[in-house]
């Protein structure tokens, strides 16, 4: 059995880790789906609810199954969590480097690469009606930056 000090400290350690996770993931979240798509902003937005609730759902059985077949044991459970969130860090990573190399590009036009509808505001305003002042502030400031 582990002493219960360090129980206390993986507990504290994973939720802080949990927390500081969270402050990174939720700034700007809401925001987000009516900067990509005003008219099915909603929609995205369910679609994610619902992808992020799935591992929620799975990972309370998976984490009981997996006590029960090492008596207890957690030191596998807080490696798979922080495991997750490496992964989860480095996948964000990955795609931001991604983001800025297609940026750099000629074509690299922020609102070209959202779920933006031509002619919808936030679309391009070559193929659209030239609506930039509708679109969202993300797709405002990249159109800042490529203006310069």
């Amino acid at each position: 059995s582990a002493p219960r000090g360090s129980i206390v400290a993986a507990t504290a350690c994973l939720s802080v880790a949990i927390g500081m996770a969270g402050f990174g993931s939720s700034a700007g979240y809401w925001a987000t789906f009516g900067d990509l798509s005003r008219r099915h902003g909603a929609l995205l937005l369910a679609m994610s609810n619902t992808a992020a609730s799935l591992p929620g759902i799975v990972g309370n059985t998976a984490t009981g199954q997996l006590l029960a077949s090492t008596r207890g044991d957690w030191a596998l459970v807080f490696r798979l969590c922080a495991g997750s969130l490496v992964l989860g860090a480095l996948a964000f990573l990955g795609s931001e480097a991604r983001d800025q190399l297609l940026d750099d590009s000629p074509r690299g036009m922020l609102s070209s690469k959202l779920l933006v509808a031509p002619g919808e505001p936030g679309g391009s305003e070559e193929e659209g009606n030239g609506a930039s002042t509708a679109a969202g502030p993300t797709v405002q400031a990249a159109r800042g930056a490529e203006a310069s």
